[in-house]
């Protein structure tokens, strides 16, 4: 039974089987070309064929490194063919990029010149997709001290380029450097002088010098091309992430069109550290302090080692540096020097960069102010809620007012999935507001407010929701909202900052009598939640203080104690002897132990109402007339009602 072969593995078996023939058989290497049975062009060349169209995996592309850098009989056509189709499907391995450094320089049993110099232009052109980048940096003076063979000179003077850091600029080289006017050297030296512009002086790199340009930008397409399709290919790409702790260099068709500059750091301090010096996370951390900030701050956008520095030393400096190119680039669109097509291309690096960070600076919210009102509220409105849901927790009212009114008017077309859009905007700003509570040591006074603000705004548009759409996922996403703000309300600690607020009773009848019974769920658990948080705010509201109605008008010691005097004078007046004369003020308890004493007979009902008499004698017959329109009984006791209350004296 026939089977179905994937054209690639086929193509790397037949790579293996004719590397095999080249290095191994009667025909190839090892055998000088006069006692050779066939002639060996034709194996080169189908050799050459097949990896120009599917690389070279590590294992085959050893071999070949192996065979060009070691004493063998094949001509240096063939061998130049193989160098020129060295394209490696996966990383470089440390073994092969050794193997190169070791074959250069002059001795019977090195390459030749012409091979040399090819084998350092591959060096180049692989130099991003080496396992180990640092071995380079490592045999740096190996490769420096070769410097004075002219044939090989300009390739490895731009090898040296890519890979020079602070650490390699040393006076004897820049004093070897200097000696020379050769353009190669003149332009090495211009790199040394990114790193100690007070001591190299602008008039030592004076001269015509090499600009390193890319040797073949189209076989580097052609890799690049060849390393994308086995990438997909094969389940091996998707284990192999990038480093995080190496600075990123766009390359083939986005090294072209990138549209973010990449890290470059120039005129720093001896002390200092740039951050192209990095290789891995223990000199990230070691050098975390000294490290200097790019030309192009902005390059955080597209740099995850940049975006690890910002983080972990924020400043405002930084924000507003982003800030102002982002406001440049929008200037140039709206004057015309940019289109929108590459101002939106920004704008989706932009997001890959907050998602990253979780942090939307501040400063950064002048950008979107400016921008929101031009924006047509269609193009990447992905990518621009995916930015704005990390916005800061600021008052809200000012943020509506700036960045999500203008957002709004631009967003709603009067469809319920734009209505549904903001909607999953404000879950997940309220829910990244939600994290920063949790995650800060203080909770700032105007959070309560501000998520308050926040939920009273999205109540009318949940409500405008759930009346115009009748789908399950319409009115389910109105419950991930308030799910989310049920969470916020019942944290342990929160829940006793954050003020409680209800959906509105019509929101809640509707998702109440759902046709959903999942729908009538949830919205039971939020008001469960809501009720356990009410709850709890009764269990632990503040003892009310009771010291400021003393010496009140209600709570009068010298007013009541007149009161009960005057009737107790009026008593004595009429003629009814007193044995005991209360000394006031008088309480519910006090005066039925007063009439049992032999005191004045008076209830407590009658002496309230006496004392309501007594004060719309005084002319303050307000409270008299409150307390009579407000309770009936009262006013039917105070204007006619039967009463064995005593008369006083008028």
């Amino acid at each position: 039974m026939e089977t179905d072969t994937d054209p690639a593995e086929a193509g790397h078996l037949e790579l293996r089987l004719l590397v095999g023939d080249v290095i191994e058989s009667y025909t190839a290497s090892k055998v000088p070309a006069k006692t050779r049975a066939t002639s060996i062009k034709p194996t080169i060349a189908n050799l050459t064929s097949l990896s120009y169209e599917w690389g070279l995996l590590p294992e085959t592309l050893d071999s070949l490194v192996n065979l060009v850098t070691t004493p063998n009989y094949l001509d240096q056509a063939s061998q130049a063919a193989i160098i020129r189709n060295l394209y490696p499907a996966e990383v470089v391995s440390r073994d092969s990029v050794l193997r190169v450094v070791s074959c250069l320089g002059h001795g019977t049993l090195k390459p030749s010149l012409t091979l040399q110099a090819a084998l350092i232009k591959w060096l180049i052109t692989v130099h991003h997709t080496l396992e180990s980048p640092q071995v380079l940096s490592q045999v740096y003076p190996v490769l420096f001290n070769l410097l004075d063979t002219a044939a090989t000179r300009p390739n490895l003077s731009h090898l040296l380029a890519l890979i020079t850091r602070r650490k390699h600029v040393r006076p004897f080289r820049i004093q070897a450097l200097q000696t020379g006017n050769d353009p190669s050297l003149i332009g090495l030296l211009r790199v040394f002088k990114d790193y100690y512009p007070e001591v190299i002086v602008g008039e030592v790199v004076r001269g015509k010098a090499s600009s390193f340009k890319h040797p073949d930008p189209q076989w580097r397409d052609r890799l690049d091309e060849i390393q994308e399709a086995h990438f997909y290919k094969s389940q091996e790409g998707v284990s192999r992430p990038r480093d995080g702790f190496r600075v990123h260099r766009p390359i083939g068709r986005a090294a072209q069109k990138k549209t973010i500059p990449s890290v470059h750091t120039s005129h720093v301090t001896e002390d200092a550290i740039t951050l192209e010096e990095i290789e891995n996370a223990v000199g990230f951390v070691k050098s975390i302090e000294k490290l200097e900030l790019p030309n192009q701050l902005v390059a955080v956008l597209a740099d995850p080692l940049l975006q690890k520095l910002i983080v972990l030393r924020p400043s405002s400096e930084s924000d507003q540096r982003i800030a102002n190119w982002l406001n440049s680039a929008l200037q140039a669109v709206q004057d015309g020097d940019a289109d929108e097509a590459t101002f939106f291309e920004i704008l989706d690096i932009f997001r890959d960069y907050v998602v990253s960070t979780k942090v939307l600076p501040s400063l950064l919210l002048e950008f979107f102010a400016r921008f929101l009102p031009l924006w047509d509220g269609s193009q990447h409105r992905d990518s621009m809620l995916a930015i704005l849901s990390y916005s800061p927790l600021l008052d809200f009212q000012k943020l509506y007012q700036h960045i999500f009114k203008p957002l709004e008017e631009a967003t709603f077309d009067n469809t319920p999935e734009s209505q549904l859009a903001v909607l999953g905007l404000y879950k997940n700003i309220l829910h990244h507001w939600t994290v920063i509570l949790e995650s800060g040591d203080t909770i700032p006074d105007y959070a309560s407010d501000a998520v308050a603000d926040l939920i009273q705004h999205v109540n009318p548009l949940a409500l405008s929701i759930v009346q115009t759409s009748t789908s399950v996922s319409a009115r389910s996403a109105i419950l991930d909202f308030y799910e989310q703000n049920s969470r916020l309300i019942s944290h342990e600690t929160l829940k006793h900052y954050i003020r409680i607020e209800l959906p509105p009773s019509h929101l809640i009848y509707i998702l109440f009598f759902s046709s959903s019974v999942a729908i009538m769920s949830r919205i039971c658990a939020i008001l469960a939640s809501y009720k356990k948080g009410f709850e709890m705010a009764m269990l632990t509201k503040p003892k009310r203080d009771g010291t400021n109605r003393i010496d009140s008008s209600s709570y009068n010691r010298v007013f009541s104690t007149q009161c009960i005097q005057g009737l107790e004078n009026a008593e004595i007046n009429s003629g009814t002897p007193l044995n005991i004369r209360h000394e006031g003020p008088p309480t519910q308890s006090s005066l039925g132990q007063l009439v049992s004493s032999g005191g004045i007979h008076i209830s407590w009902q009658d002496y309230r109402i006496k004392v309501l008499e007594e004060l719309s004698a005084k002319e303050l017959a307000g409270i008299t007339d409150l307390l009579k329109n407000t309770m009936t009984i009262l006013r039917k006791l105070i204007d006619g009602g039967e009463s064995t209350r005593p008369t006083t004296a008028q």
